[in-house]
C-alpha cells in the first residue's frame, strides 16, 4: 500500500454506518476519474497497441462505473 492508501485505509477503519459509506464512496469516486485519466493518457500516448486497444475499450466502462459511483455518492449525501 501506497502512502495515499494507506491514509485511505486507516480513515475507513475509523468509520461506521452512514458516514463510512459516504467516505467510501468519495474514495471511489476520485479513484475512478483517476483511473479514468491514466487510461486516456495511455490510449493518447501509450507505445504498445494492444495495452492502447484495451485502455480505449475500458475507458467507457469505466465511466459507466464512475456515474454509478456518482449516483450512489450523491443518494448518500441527501
Amino acid at each position: 500500500m501506497n502512502e495515499k492508501e494507506q491514509r485511505s485505509y486507516d480513515e475507513l477503519s475509523r468509520l461506521h454506518g452512514p458516514d463510512f459509506d459516504r467516505a467510501h464512496m468519495k474514495n471511489m469516486v476520485s479513484d475512478h476519474e483517476n483511473d479514468i485519466a491514466e487510461f486516456q493518457k495511455e490510449v493518447k500516448k501509450g507505445k504498445n497497441g494492444l495495452v492502447k486497444q484495451f485502455a480505449e475499450n475500458t475507458i467507457p466502462i469505466l465511466q459507466q462505473h464512475l456515474q454509478m459511483a456518482r449516483d450512489i455518492r450523491t443518494e448518500l449525501e441527501k
